[in-house]
Protein backbone atom coordinates (compact mmCIF):
# COMPACT_ATOMS: atom_id res chain seq x y z
CA UNK A 1 0.00 0.00 0.00
CA UNK A 2 2.73 2.47 0.87
CA UNK A 3 5.21 1.38 -1.61
CA UNK A 4 3.23 1.46 -4.62
CA UNK A 5 2.02 5.44 -4.75
CA UNK A 6 5.49 5.89 -3.57
CA UNK A 7 7.24 4.66 -7.10
CA UNK A 8 4.70 5.51 -9.25
CA UNK A 9 5.26 9.53 -7.38
CA UNK A 10 9.08 8.21 -8.76
CA UNK A 11 10.64 8.00 -5.46
CA UNK A 12 13.17 6.04 -4.72
CA UNK A 13 11.81 3.03 -2.07
CA UNK A 14 13.44 1.07 0.39
CA UNK A 15 11.09 -1.32 1.80
CA UNK A 16 11.86 -4.36 4.17
CA UNK A 17 8.45 -7.07 4.98
CA UNK A 18 8.06 -10.64 6.13
CA UNK A 19 7.76 -13.14 3.47
CA UNK A 20 4.70 -13.67 2.02
CA UNK A 21 3.69 -10.26 2.49
CA UNK A 22 2.80 -9.18 -1.06
CA UNK A 23 6.59 -7.86 -2.16
CA UNK A 24 6.77 -8.76 -5.63
CA UNK A 25 3.62 -7.55 -6.34
CA UNK A 26 4.73 -3.85 -4.76
CA UNK A 27 7.18 -3.92 -7.42
CA UNK A 28 6.00 -5.52 -10.47
CA UNK A 29 2.39 -3.77 -10.36
CA UNK A 30 4.47 -0.31 -10.92
CA UNK A 31 6.53 -1.78 -13.46
CA UNK A 32 3.39 -3.05 -15.37
CA UNK A 33 1.88 0.58 -14.65
CA UNK A 34 4.74 2.57 -16.02
CA UNK A 35 4.95 0.02 -19.14
CA UNK A 36 1.60 1.57 -20.58
CA UNK A 37 3.78 4.80 -20.93
CA UNK A 38 5.23 4.99 -23.60
CA UNK A 39 7.94 7.29 -24.70
CA UNK A 40 8.17 9.91 -27.23
CA UNK A 41 6.83 8.25 -30.59
CA UNK A 42 9.79 9.42 -32.19
CA UNK A 43 12.10 7.44 -30.06
CA UNK A 44 12.72 3.91 -31.59
CA UNK A 45 10.94 1.05 -29.45
CA UNK A 46 13.72 -1.71 -30.83
CA UNK A 47 15.96 -2.20 -28.00
CA UNK A 48 13.81 -0.11 -25.73
CA UNK A 49 13.99 -1.63 -21.95
CA UNK A 50 11.52 -0.12 -19.66
CA UNK A 51 11.79 -1.76 -16.07
CA UNK A 52 14.70 -4.17 -14.94
CA UNK A 53 13.92 -6.60 -11.90
CA UNK A 54 16.89 -7.65 -10.38
CA UNK A 55 17.62 -11.06 -7.86
CA UNK A 56 20.28 -13.41 -6.78
CA UNK A 57 19.14 -16.10 -8.48
CA UNK A 58 18.21 -17.80 -11.52
CA UNK A 59 15.04 -19.72 -9.83
CA UNK A 60 14.08 -16.67 -8.48
CA UNK A 61 14.40 -14.66 -11.73
CA UNK A 62 11.79 -17.60 -12.89
CA UNK A 63 9.28 -16.79 -10.19
CA UNK A 64 8.82 -13.32 -10.68
CA UNK A 65 8.82 -13.44 -14.54
CA UNK A 66 6.42 -16.09 -14.12
CA UNK A 67 4.30 -13.54 -11.89
CA UNK A 68 4.74 -10.83 -13.99
CA UNK A 69 3.34 -12.71 -16.85
CA UNK A 70 0.62 -13.53 -14.65
CA UNK A 71 -0.65 -10.00 -13.53
CA UNK A 72 0.12 -8.59 -17.12
CA UNK A 73 -2.00 -10.62 -18.48
CA UNK A 74 -4.66 -8.73 -20.72
CA UNK A 75 -3.24 -5.53 -20.09
CA UNK A 76 -4.13 -3.22 -22.84
CA UNK A 77 -1.74 -3.55 -25.69
CA UNK A 78 0.03 -6.03 -24.25
CA UNK A 79 3.07 -7.04 -22.33
CA UNK A 80 6.71 -7.72 -23.37
CA UNK A 81 8.25 -9.74 -20.57
CA UNK A 82 11.28 -11.50 -21.02
CA UNK A 83 13.47 -13.51 -18.49
CA UNK A 84 17.03 -13.02 -19.49
CA UNK A 85 18.96 -16.42 -19.87
CA UNK A 86 21.76 -18.34 -22.25
CA UNK A 87 19.23 -18.74 -24.80
CA UNK A 88 18.56 -15.24 -25.37
CA UNK A 89 21.84 -13.39 -24.30
CA UNK A 90 22.87 -12.51 -28.13
CA UNK A 91 19.41 -11.31 -28.77
CA UNK A 92 20.75 -8.94 -25.85
CA UNK A 93 23.67 -8.40 -26.86
CA UNK A 94 22.98 -7.47 -30.18
CA UNK A 95 19.73 -4.48 -28.52
CA UNK A 96 17.30 -7.25 -30.60
CA UNK A 97 14.89 -8.68 -27.49
CA UNK A 98 11.30 -8.23 -27.64
CA UNK A 99 12.23 -7.05 -31.25
CA UNK A 100 10.40 -4.15 -32.35
CA UNK A 101 8.64 -3.63 -29.55
CA UNK A 102 11.51 -3.59 -27.25
CA UNK A 103 11.05 -5.10 -23.52
CA UNK A 104 8.68 -4.12 -20.87
CA UNK A 105 10.25 -5.85 -18.40
CA UNK A 106 13.69 -7.58 -17.84
CA UNK A 107 13.93 -10.41 -15.23
CA UNK A 108 17.37 -11.36 -14.90
CA UNK A 109 20.65 -11.95 -11.89
CA UNK A 110 22.99 -9.52 -11.71
CA UNK A 111 25.62 -12.02 -12.87
CA UNK A 112 23.54 -12.46 -16.06
CA UNK A 113 22.85 -9.13 -17.19
CA UNK A 114 26.39 -8.16 -16.53
CA UNK A 115 27.84 -11.00 -18.62
CA UNK A 116 25.68 -9.56 -21.31
CA UNK A 117 26.88 -6.14 -21.01
CA UNK A 118 30.76 -7.44 -21.04
CA UNK A 119 30.19 -9.54 -23.94
CA UNK A 120 32.31 -7.78 -26.62
CA UNK A 121 30.81 -5.13 -29.05
CA UNK A 122 28.00 -5.21 -26.42
CA UNK A 123 25.14 -2.92 -27.82
CA UNK A 124 22.52 -3.59 -24.80
CA UNK A 125 21.21 -0.31 -23.73
CA UNK A 126 19.82 0.21 -20.56
CA UNK A 127 20.14 4.20 -20.71
CA UNK A 128 15.88 4.42 -20.97
CA UNK A 129 15.46 2.39 -17.84
CA UNK A 130 12.20 4.06 -16.14
CA UNK A 131 12.45 1.68 -12.96
CA UNK A 132 15.01 -1.15 -11.20
CA UNK A 133 14.16 -3.00 -8.39
CA UNK A 134 16.48 -5.20 -6.40
CA UNK A 135 14.63 -8.04 -4.75
CA UNK A 136 16.08 -9.50 -1.75
CA UNK A 137 18.16 -6.76 -1.58
CA UNK A 138 19.84 -7.89 1.69
CA UNK A 139 21.19 -10.69 -0.34
CA UNK A 140 22.57 -8.40 -3.52
CA UNK A 141 24.34 -5.51 -1.28
CA UNK A 142 25.71 -8.20 1.12
CA UNK A 143 29.79 -7.25 0.29
CA UNK A 144 30.40 -10.96 1.56
CA UNK A 145 28.40 -12.70 -0.99
CA UNK A 146 29.53 -13.54 -3.78
CA UNK A 147 27.84 -15.02 -6.47
CA UNK A 148 26.92 -18.32 -6.66
CA UNK A 149 28.08 -19.79 -10.30
CA UNK A 150 26.26 -23.00 -9.78
CA UNK A 151 22.92 -20.48 -10.39
CA UNK A 152 24.08 -19.86 -13.70
CA UNK A 153 26.76 -22.47 -15.03
CA UNK A 154 29.49 -19.71 -15.05
CA UNK A 155 32.58 -19.03 -12.95
CA UNK A 156 32.69 -15.60 -11.40
CA UNK A 157 34.76 -13.46 -8.56
CA UNK A 158 32.74 -10.59 -8.96
CA UNK A 159 30.36 -9.53 -5.94
CA UNK A 160 26.47 -8.53 -6.48
CA UNK A 161 28.36 -5.46 -4.89
CA UNK A 162 30.61 -5.01 -7.99
CA UNK A 163 27.59 -5.95 -10.37
CA UNK A 164 25.45 -4.42 -8.72
CA UNK A 165 27.65 -0.90 -9.32
CA UNK A 166 27.96 -1.65 -12.91
CA UNK A 167 24.23 -1.92 -13.41
CA UNK A 168 23.51 1.28 -12.19
CA UNK A 169 26.07 2.74 -13.79
CA UNK A 170 24.70 1.94 -17.15
CA UNK A 171 21.36 3.06 -15.68
CA UNK A 172 20.17 7.26 -16.11
CA UNK A 173 20.73 9.14 -13.26
CA UNK A 174 16.40 9.41 -13.15
CA UNK A 175 15.69 5.88 -13.05
CA UNK A 176 13.35 4.96 -9.84
CA UNK A 177 15.05 2.78 -7.69
CA UNK A 178 13.58 0.08 -5.42
CA UNK A 179 14.72 -2.17 -2.73
CA UNK A 180 13.37 -5.07 -1.27
CA UNK A 181 13.70 -7.63 0.99
CA UNK A 182 12.75 -9.45 3.99
CA UNK A 183 15.74 -8.82 6.21
CA UNK A 184 17.66 -5.29 6.70
CA UNK A 185 20.42 -5.10 8.44
CA UNK A 186 22.38 -2.15 10.02
CA UNK A 187 24.76 -2.44 7.25
CA UNK A 188 23.09 -3.52 4.24
CA UNK A 189 20.81 -0.82 5.12
CA UNK A 190 23.56 1.76 5.11
CA UNK A 191 24.57 0.32 1.75
CA UNK A 192 21.12 0.55 0.41
CA UNK A 193 20.58 3.59 1.35
CA UNK A 194 23.58 4.86 -1.31
CA UNK A 195 21.70 3.04 -4.20
CA UNK A 196 19.24 5.92 -4.09
CA UNK A 197 20.68 9.30 -6.08
CA UNK A 198 17.46 11.26 -4.77
CA UNK A 199 17.42 12.76 -1.36
CA UNK A 200 14.80 11.88 0.73
CA UNK A 201 14.19 8.10 -0.17
CA UNK A 202 11.22 6.46 1.40
CA UNK A 203 11.95 3.70 3.90
CA UNK A 204 9.40 1.22 4.65
CA UNK A 205 8.97 -1.15 7.22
Amino acid sequence: MQSIPALLAKRDVIACAPTGSGKSGAFIIPALIWAGFDLDPTVKRRGLIKTLLLTPTRELATQIHREVTRLGTNKPGGLTAVLLSKNNAHLAATNCLGGDKGVDCLVTTPMRLCGVLNMQDSKLNLGQVRLIALDEADRLLDKGDVADAAHEDEQTSASFVSQIDQILTATPATTIRALFSATMGPNVRELASTVSYVEGYMMIQ
